[in-house]
């Protein structure tokens, strides 16, 4: 059942999102559950912002915007600032919320950067940004494949508590209810 619905969601993403390639930011996630919460995932965008691919997953960004030829370097997250410093925030452009806004407000001086669909989750996975918090609902085909990608990086997918998040675990609507994405995974403790 979860194929047909894997394959559903990307025929109905490249029906909706073909028309609009070379206009906007068109974001793809293809995610598969391995196992018991692992999962595989690529972010990829139309070139205007670059891309993560899928080819090598664990740490490497194929870097397209440059009119150069392709390369792909390696990507790391970034460590935390040190004290007193602000900390960049990855924020939506469309799906803000009191949870998220008070977290944010407990990082004094936060520049936030207002970002796009998946893209947040490649900002903190190639150390553009510090954290991405979302704590509201969203669904696990919103999160699994940014997770994987951060996660290669070096960074951590938590809830608010710290706890890591599961994926395929049976939740009504597949809703994670909600998450933060560190690049620097000793702050999430």
């Amino acid at each position: 059942m979860r194929k047909i619905l894997l394959a559903s969601a990307l025929a109905l993403a490249l029906a909706v999102g073909a028309p609009a390639i070379g206009s906007a930011s068109v974001i793809f996630n293809v995610n598969q559950t391995i196992g018991a919460g692992g999962v595989t995932g690529t972010i990829t965008t139309d070139g205007t912002l670059g891309a993560l691919g899928s080819t090598n997953l664990l740490g490497w960004s194929l870097t397209l915007n440059d009119g150069a030829a392709p390369r792909a370097e390696p990507i790391r997250t970034r460590p935390c600032p040190p004290s007193g410093n602000p900390w960049t925030v990855a924020v939506s452009r469309s799906h803000g919320d009191a949870r998220t806004e008070a977290f944010i407000a407990e990082r004094p001086g936060a520049m936030r950067s207002e970002l796009g669909s998946a893209v947040k989750f490649g900002r903190v996975a190639e150390g553009g940004v510090d954290i991405y918090p979302r704590l509201s609902p969203t669904c696990e085909w919103d999160v699994a494949a940014g997770h994987a990608v951060v996660t290669a990086a070096g960074g951590k997918i938590t809830d608010s508590k710290g706890a890591a998040l599961h994926f395929g675990a049976g939740r009504a609507d597949f809703i994670v209810p909600e998450f933060i994405a560190w690049g620097d995974p000793s702050a999430a403790s």
